[in-house]
């Protein structure tokens, strides 16, 4: 069974609960059925939750990377493009 961590918010003030995330590795359940790795994200005060499959970084090339959150698939690199300035994050290296 996956360990559940939780996340806080850096400011404390805030009083925003804390997200529990649930992280996953890829498995083998039968000769021919691969479950992959991936992360649930729960909400803090309730039960909905995010799930974000994504690639083994150890076996795909950078560029050719995907993820998948709630079954909307992308590039990394469009997934970025989306989440950093939501993030207000600038992209520091191409991976």
């Amino acid at each position: 069974m996956p360990k559940i961590e939780k996340i806080l918010d850096l400011d404390e003030v805030s009083g925003v609960m804390p997200l529990r995330v649930t992280r996953r590795k890829t498995r083998k359940l039968a000769d021919n059925s691969v479950v992959g790795a991936s992360i649930r994200v729960k909400c803090g005060c309730c039960e909905e939750s995010l799930v974000i499959h994504h690639d083994d970084p150890e076996t795909i090339e950078a560029r050719f990377r995907s993820l998948e959150i709630n079954g909307v698939n992308g590039s990394v690199a469009q997934w970025r493009k989306i989440l950093l300035p939501l993030l207000e994050l600038s992209p520091t290296s191409k991976s």
